[in-house]
Parts: structure tokens; C-alpha cells; sequence
């Protein structure tokens, strides 16, 4: 019964579900692409009574390739309909059309005569954007001072981006004095409206895994998972005394793995510093703990050397730290919990690797099945 279960119930429930998956997804795509079908449908009737709105969306539409098929030429032609209305967000959408050469020529010049028509009627995208030009020096001199004037007339508006641009100017002292407090109370406006790079800036949000970490880490959750079949199956690959403990630290990285993708995830926001903080140095010393148990059932010989490896490399961590804060000892203070975070994993290696090799010590030999030899008492023979 059990080897009818294992090789046939589960693997087709397992079918099942992915097929399920697979049908829910291709729905879900066929059901939003009627809806933009749909809403070019309504942007057309508008767009053909004139009204500029509906232009501006319909040009959207063709940028986007939602409901339509992509063509930048027609995205800009509606665009051109409405700004000759005199809408100031199609002439900062023609503006992007020349900045990224879009259907036209690329120019720097011609975006930003087209971002000034917007600005100046106080569209605070086309204010960001001329203070991003400044800031890079597209088509004009560079000049942070100019850039942080455009970039806080976008933010006075309530622009979260300008917002993050003008943070960002204050944290590193561009165009003004350097002021991390001022700095923090822009990311936080921002970051109330949702800019992640912003709640990144504040540690509430963590940055999103390279495509090579996203690849490593489904590797060792493949070999998590081996560990775990290795475990339960009857026909095991890896004749190891200590299978049990390897299918222990098979799970652990599994947890592990799957909060550290979380974590990095768009799904994922901190409601505070401390609290993501602290998720970060529980993940990072669950690392050091599954370490600590996989090297323990495959080379257990390895684990001293394993202890002095990370109390070594604890140490390291520590006086860098403490070497780049040496100018400037407020950092230490502000991020006092993202450096623990740093430690987390050496750490977690350390105490549980410790703790493993203080049970070994006091536990008795299992070979000393023989009782002590009596005083007097003569050995006996081999």
C-alpha cells in the first residue's frame, strides 16, 4: 500500500497541481487581455470625439501593447492629438519618446523642450524628469543644484519619486549640505506611498536577488530536498549514520531559503527597522545553524576546523566594521542592528557548532561494552 501511495498517488497529485497551476495562469492572462481589448475599445470612442484624456490613454495603449499590437509610431501620435489640446502629461509622455527614442529619433534636446511645455504647466513627472537630466548631465550641463531645485518642485507636489530623488540628494550632500535627517524624512514620505526604493533606503524593504543568487539557491534547495528523500525513501543514495540529521538540516535550509526569498520578494514590507532588522539576523543565523548540522553528517572530522573558521571570520567582519565606522562613529550607532545582521551567520555557525561538539565530549563511548578490569584480576586472552 505504502509503495502504491509513493509511486503513484503522490507523483500525480504533484501532476495534478502543476497542471492546475499551468491552467489558472493561462486563464488569468486570456481574462486581463479581454479587459485591455476592452478599454482600447472605450479609448477609441473617445478618441474619436476628441477628448484629450482618452487620447493620452489610447496612446498609452499602443506604448504598453495592452489590448492592441506595440507601435510607438501610433503611441506618439495620439500623444501628439492630445498635447495639442494642451494636456500636460501627453507632452511629458512625447518628452519620454525623444529621451528614449521611441518611434522618433532619440534626442536629449527635444525631450527637454517637450518637458518644459509640461512643466510649466506643473506636471511633477516632467519636473523629475528635467531634474534627472541634470543630475546626469543629458543634453545639459550637469548641475546637482539645478537638479535638486527641479527634483523639489516635483516633490512639493507630492511626487514620491522626486520625493526619493530629493532624499537621496540630502544623504549624499548633492546640490546641498548633507543632512541624514532630512534625508530620512523624504525616503519616509516616499515610502508612505509605496516607493520601494525609498523603503529600501529605510531597511524596510530588502533589494531583489541577481539572477546568480536566485540560481544558487535553488540549487542547494534541490539538494535540501535530496536530503529529505534520501531520509524517508527506502533505497537511500548516501549510506550515512547520521541520515536523520542530514534530513534535519535538508529541512532547515528549506525554511531558511524560503525566508530569505520572501524577504527579498516585492511581497515583502517591513512595518519597521527593527522588525526587518530582526528577520534578517534570524535567517542569517538559521544559515549558520543548518551549516553547523550538514557538516556535522557529512565530515564531522571537518567541524573543529569549521569553529575556528567562523569565530575567525566573526571576528574579521567585526573590526572591518568598526575600521570604515572609525571616521564616523554615528554609523555604528544608526545601523548598530544591520551589523549584528552581518555577524548573524558566523554566529550562528559558532554557538551551534560549540554546542554540538560540548554533547559529543559528554556523551559515553559506545564501544566500552567491556567492564573494567578488577584489581588483581588477571585481562583476559585475546
Amino acid at each position: 500500500m505504502n509503495s502504491i501511495v509513493r509511486n503513484f498517488v503522490v507523483p500525480a497529485c504533484v501532476v495534478a497541481l502543476g497542471a492546475a497551476a499551468i491552467f489558472w495562469n493561462v486563464e488569468r492572462k486570456r481574462a486581463t487581455e479581454r479587459k485591455f481589448v476592452e478599454e482600447v475599445k472605450q479609448y477609441q470612442l473617445g478618441a474619436n470625439r476628441g477628448d484629450a484624456n482618452a487620447e493620452y490613454e489610447l496612446g498609452l495603449k499602443y506604448l504598453q501593447g495592452q489590448g492592441v499590437l506595440q507601435d510607438y509610431a501610433q503611441a506618439n501620435y495620439w500623444y501628439q492629438k492630445a498635447a495639442d489640446q494642451g494636456l500636460a502629461k501627453a507632452k511629458y509622455a512625447i518628452g519620454n519618446s525623444y529621451l528614449y527614442g521611441r518611434g522618433v529619433t532619440q534626442s536629449y534636446s527635444d525631450a527637454l523642450v517637450w518637458y518644459r511645455k509640461a512643466a510649466d504647466q506643473g506636471d511633477a513627472f516632467a519636473q523629475d524628469a528635467i531634474g534627472l537630466m541634470y543630475y546626469h548631465g543629458n543634453g545639459v550641463p550637469q548641475s546637482y543644484s539645478e537638479a535638486m531645485g527641479w527634483c523639489r518642485k516635483s516633490a512639493d507636489q507630492g511626487h514620491a519619486k522626486a520625493e526619493y530623488n530629493v532624499g537621496y540628494f540630502y544623504s549624499r550632500g548633492l546640490g546641498v549640505p548633507k543632512d541624514r535627517e532630512e534625508a530620512n524624512r523624504w525616503y519616509r514620505k516616499a515610502a508612505s506611498q509605496g516607493d520601494e526604493y525609498a523603503q529600501r533606503a529605510l531597511g524596510l524593504r530588502f533589494a531583489p536577488l541577481r539572477p546568480l543568487v536566485q540560481n544558487t539557491l535553488a540549487l542547494l534547495s534541490l539538494g535540501a530536498l535530496l536530503l529529505i528523500w534520501d531520509f524517508v525513501s527506502p533505497k537511500r543514495l548516501f549510506r550515512s549514520r547520521d541520515a536523520r540529521g542530514l534530513a534535519l538540516g535538508g529541512a532547515l535550509g528549506l525554511i531558511q531559503t524560503g525566508l530569505y526569498l520572501y524577504e527579498h520578494s516585492e511581497y515583502c514590507l517591513f512595518p519597521s527597522v527593527w522588525l526587518a532588522t530582526t528577520a534578517r539576523i534570524a535567517t542569517g543565523l538559521l544559515g549558520g545553524v543548518v551549516v553547523s548540522i550538514l557538516v556535522a553528517g557529512i565530515w564531522p572530522k571537518a567541524l573543529k576546523t569549521l569553529l575556528i573558521a567562523s569565530g575567525v571570520l566573526l571576528v574579521v567582519v567585526d573590526i572591518s566594521v568598526c575600521a570604515i565606522a572609525h571616521f564616523e562613529m554615528r554609523v555604528i550607532s544608526e545601523f548598530i542592528w544591520r551589523f549584528v545582521a552581518v555577524d548573524s551567520i558566523p554566529l550562528g555557525t559558532v554557538f551551534s557548532t560549540a554546542v554540538y561538539l560540548l554533547r559529543k565530549r559528554k556523551e559515553p563511548l559506545d564501544d566500552a561494552s567491556e567492564p573494567p578490569i578488577e584489581p588483581g584480576e588477571a585481562p583476559h586472552a585475546v
